[in-house]
C-alpha cells in the first residue's frame, strides 16, 4: 500500500475563514481523533482559488473510495481545537508551561466547545498509486 495526496481544487471566499478537513476511506472514518484532522486559516489564500492545495494524505490502494470531508468551521471553535493540540499533541519541550484548561465557550465551569457547522464531502476512487 502507498499514500495517496489528497488535493483541493475550490474557490476561497475572501474574508476570515477557518477550515478543517478530515478523511474517510471505504465509508470508514480515518480521521477520528482531533489531531488526525487538518486545521488551517485562510491568511495565505484569502479569496483566491485553490489549485491543487495538498490538504490531506492516505494509505490506499486502487479501487480505495476516499472521500475528503471539508467544513467551514467558526474562529473561535478553530482556536479552541489549536489550543487543545497545543495542550497535548504539541507538547513536548521540558520547557514549556504547566498546562492550562483552554477557553471555552460552556458556562458553569465545564469544560468543551458548543459550535455548529456544515461538512462538505467529495469522494473519489483511487485510479492508480505511483
Amino acid at each position: 500500500m502507498k499514500f495517496v495526496a489528497v488535493f483541493l481544487y475550490a474557490q476561497e471566499p475572501p474574508g476570515d475563514n477557518y477550515y478543517y478537513w478530515g478523511l474517510m476511506k471505504d465509508r470508514n472514518l480515518v480521521t477520528t481523533s482531533l489531531d488526525k484532522l487538518r486545521f488551517a486559516n485562510d491568511d495565505l489564500i484569502d479569496g483566491n482559488y485553490l489549485s491543487g492545495m495538498k490538504v490531506h494524505a492516505i494509505e490506499a490502494e486502487p479501487g480505495s473510495r476516499v472521500t475528503l470531508i471539508m467544513a467551514s468551521v467558526p474562529g473561535d471553535y478553530f482556536n479552541y481545537c489549536l489550543s487543545i493540540l497545543k495542550e497535548t499533541k504539541y507538547s513536548d519541550s521540558p520547557f514549556e508551561p504547566a498546562p492550562a484548561n483552554p477557553e471555552t465557550n460552556i458556562k458553569g465551569g465545564a469544560l468543551g466547545f458548543f459550535h455548529a457547522y456544515a461538512e462538505t464531502r467529495m469522494t473519489r476512487i483511487v485510479r492508480s498509486v505511483n
